[in-house]
């Protein structure tokens, strides 16, 4: 077991670097993601361990203590229902990041105590049961921990716990037994388990590198490569949105047209003009405040959608302040040169 940790801590722990250093807003999407995948999977998953739970007290019949062969069994047959309608009730639920975070840990506790008395039947069984049916204790523990590893793929903490949790038990007892059969056969579960967590682990990379490759096309595509501020297609969408959100409340909206930018061009060149437009957009993000949305929707043509309320004084002192930062000179070529704009 120390190899089976020993292999999987390098994978686990650049995950949780991965996870952990991911912006708020990309691990929310990770979140929900999960969430969604999940939701999708669990309810066969409870449909699978509902269906081993009545295999497990058929088989043990006659070899297994009344205990052994009826409680569990139907305890985990209960368990296994009573999730499944819980699971289906969640199909449309619509989660933030945060909530999705919950559901998720629900997932990690739940699958601890679901695996841990999954093992401890099956270890227990392994240890008073006949020789002979010592096997079929091994196929059921081994079926229940792989169909859960498999279903919570999409959340690997709680796949390896489902593993490790359900297989260490039985393997252990399976190498005191001193049997050289079972210990081999002990060897191979290990082994096997180690290769599907692996497989988890470059799984769930693979999802967020998805993402990740996602999120950039996303920002590249509502991002001016200029000036670095929203282009004309990410302004469409934010003011459609903000009409969406609040029809009967009144919303501001500046445009602004550079006067005077074309001599520029055309004494300094397109470089210079470039920087002029670089600069400028820098300082229509000081001027403006966090939850306003600046945008660059033409050559030299901006928009602005002010998250203040429309005729507020905040709202003045936001336009005088644009106006303000855009009436400084421009160094260029040891030259200043002053570009007004038209703001309506």
């Amino acid at each position: 077991m120390s190899r089976m940790r020993k292999l999987l801590s390098k994978g686990w722990e650049d995950l949780v670097v991965e996870t952990s250093t991911m912006p708020g807003p990309l691990r929310d999407e990770l979140s929900i993601i999960q969430f969604d995948r999940l939701r999708q999977r669990i309810p066969i998953l409870y449909v699978v361990l509902a269906m081993i739970s009545v295999g497990a007290g058929l088989a043990s019949q006659g070899d297994f203590p009344i205990a052994l062969q009826i409680a569990m069994p139907a305890l985990m047959l209960v368990a296994s229902i009573w999730r499944y309608f819980a699971w289906v009730g969640r199909r449309k639920l619509v989660v933030d990041g945060e909530e999705a975070r919950r559901y998720l840990q629900r997932v990690n506790m739940l699958t601890i105590v679901l695996m841990g008395a999954s093992s401890i039947w099956a270890a227990s069984s392994f240890l008073i049961t006949a020789e002979a049916s010592r096997a079929l204790v091994i196929i059921f523990i081994f079926l229940a921990a792989s169909a859960c590893a498999s279903s919570l793929a999409s959340l690997p903490s709680a796949a390896i716990l489902s593993l490790i949790v359900g297989l260490t038990p039985t393997s252990l007892a399976m190498f005191v037994s001193g049997d050289v059969r079972l210990i081999a056969l002990a060897a191979n579960v290990i082994a096997v388990s180690i290769f599907q967590s692996r497989l988890i682990i470059g799984q769930f990379r693979e999802m967020v590198r998805n993402l990740e490759l996602q999120t950039d096309l996303g920002v590249l595509a509502n991002t001016d490569p200029l000036t670095g501020l929203h282009n004309r297609r990410a302004f469409s969408t934010m003011l459609a949105d903000r009409v969406k959100q609040d029809t009967a409340r009144e919303f501001a909206i500046a445009m602004l047209d550079l006067d005077g930018f074309k001599p520029v061009n055309d004494r300094f060149g397109h470089a210079a003009g470039d920087e002029v437009l670089i600069m400028l957009a820098n300082r229509l993000r000081s001027a403006c405040q966090p939850n306003d949305h600046v945008a660059r929707i033409g050559g030299d043509e901006f928009a602005i959608i002010f998250g203040q309320d429309c005729g507020t004084r905040a709202l003045e002192d936001g336009i005088a302040a644009i106006g303000n930062a855009l009436a400084e000179p421009y160094q260029i070529d040891g030259h200043h040169v002053f570009v007004a704009a038209s703001i309506g």
